[in-house]
């Protein structure tokens, strides 16, 4: 289902617009009404202290059901549940189709991500699709190894080679895995494959799941009554390799694992991400994923929320998978890696202009379910970008610009603001404790040094999170507001 046609640069825009209006009334009350912009930046702070202290519930919440799915035996609750709805599917009915797209990735990578899915006790009812990219100039000679190498691990290893300059695509992950799963699909039907029993997880090439994340996704797809309207995410954790990346960089990684979890575990409506399985049933029932889009999740997502009336979920499988952090050959290598990847996953935004779009298409949907699924797409983007410029230049830049005295008979605004900001301090340092805490690293820097470095980490973090959350944001919001054409850029990342 796609947005109106005739619309589609308007609706592109929408992001942009909306930042741009908020940007604007932030500089002009910096100088003409720096009280109501101080206000607004207060009630802005404490929303946001409030938030991550509920983020901060839900990721200790998480934490604990992480542990609880560690101890679970999913074949012993299968027999158990069996044995009470004896016609259920029977677990070796249950087929994994597990799509692996991958462009100039490495062949280690790749070879590591394969071996950590053969540990899966699920592996005979894998099929793993290679989904190259026929112009990369290795894809046969990598794709052909390893295969060769891993052919007997599971049930079947193919490969796909996505051809170039296709009518209707950008490239992208999305277009590339729309091309294989639709080659599979013929494989499946020629074999005569039950294609209701077969669920598909797509992942990136540096995804490494837990060993027992098949069999927990096997159990809840057979227990689940809304198995076809239902996608199912693992928590994500930006750890791999994070040692190797400056102290700076490593928070960056710290708080994005640490919320994407806390989404998981919280009443708030989660989106897939990265990573995701869904039955093959409820692609298939939505064209499978569109060509042209960079955010392929959140479209999917999107296209069988309002394809179901949104009667579509997001379900958590609480045994995390492990990501690879964007990489470099020095700090200032590092942060520009991992400012294009925000870019990348900034167009986003595309999808809150798309949800407009649907929301207009489908009436008949009720105006809570339409306006509950465009808050939730448009709640980050606008906070996370435009938001920024309200708490620097209203929390910060109204004292710097007029000097302390513009708070007169007001000095209980300018002690809030500064309150607020003390306690995200406080709350992000709590978050990147435990953070260490799951890691097995020490609590408190063992050296001067690692001490040194980290409290000069934080001391940055207000500066990074400008540089690599809200100006990625504006880059990829005023890329979308000009229709430049967009195009997948494939973060640098090593083993």
């Amino acid at each position: 289902m796609s947005a109106i046609p005739h619309y589609q640069r308007l609706l592109d825009a929408i992001p942009a617009i909306i930042t741009g209006v908020i940007v604007i009334f932030a500089i002009w009350a910096l100088w003409y009404m720096p009280i109501t912009l101080s206000w607004v930046a207060f009630v802005l702070a404490w929303y946001l202290v409030a938030r991550i202290i509920f983020a901060l519930y839900a990721h200790a919440r998480g934490l604990h059901q992480i542990r609880q799915a560690y101890s679970c035996d999913w074949r012993g609750l299968y027999a158990l549940f069996s044995t009470h709805h004896p016609h259920t599917i029977r677990w070796d009915e249950i087929h994994h189709l597990v799509l692996l797209p991958n462009d100039h990735e490495s062949l280690d990578v790749l070879r590591l991500s394969l071996r950590q899915l053969s540990k899966s006790p699920e592996a005979s009812h894998m099929t793993i699709v290679l989904a190259m990219e026929a112009r990369e100039a290795q894809a046969h000679d990598k794709a052909t190894q390893l295969q060769s190498e891993f052919d007997t691990c599971f049930a079947r290893v193919l490969i796909t080679y996505h051809p170039e300059g296709q009518a209707g695509e950008i490239r992208c992950k999305s277009a590339n895995i729309n091309y294989a799963i639709r080659q599979v699909k013929a494989v499946f039907e020629t074999n005569g494959q039950n294609l209701s029993y077969v669920i598909v997880t797509t992942m990136d090439a540096d995804t490494f799941w837990h060993p027992h994340y098949f069999s927990a996704l096997t159990y809840e797809f057979i227990t689940d009554a809304h198995r076809y309207h239902t996608f199912w995410q693992a928590p994500i954790r930006y750890h791999g390799k994070i040692e190797a990346l400056p102290h700076a960089l490593r928070l960056v990684n710290v708080y994005a694992s640490a919320l994407e979890l806390s989404y998981l575990a919280s009443w708030w409506l989660a989106l897939p991400i990265s990573s995701y399985s869904v039955s093959f049933r409820l692609l298939e029932a939505h064209n499978f994923w569109d060509k042209d889009v960079i955010a392929e999740e959140w479209r999917m997502f999107l296209k069988a929320y309002f394809g179901e009336n949104g009667n579509i979920q997001t379900k958590p499988i609480f045994l995390p998978f492990t990501a690879t952090v964007v990489q470099g050959a020095n700090f200032w290598d590092a942060l520009k890696n991992r400012y294009y990847q925000t870019v990348r996953h900034a167009l986003g935004s595309k999808e809150m202009g798309y949800t407009v779009g649907v929301m207009i298409q489908n009436p008949q949907i009720p105006i809570i379910t339409r306006l509950r699924m465009l808050g939730r797409v448009s709640h980050d983007i606008i906070i996370a970008g435009a938001g920024w410029a309200v708490l620097i230049l209203g929390g910060q830049g109204v004292s710097l610009v007029h000097g302390l005295g513009v708070y007169f008979g007001n000095g209980a605004l300018f002690i809030g603001i500064q309150l607020a900001f003390v306690m995200l301090t406080a709350l992000a340092i709590i978050f990147w404790m435990i953070d260490n805490h799951v890691r097995g690293e020490p609590i408190i820097p063992k050296t001067r040094r690692e001490i040194v470095l980290t409290v000069i980490a934080f001391l940055m973090f207000p500066f990074l999170t400008v540089i690599l959350l809200a100006l990625p944001i504006f880059h990829a919001q005023l890329w979308l507001l000009l229709g430049l054409p967009l195009s997948f850029r494939v973060s640098p990342k090593t083993i």
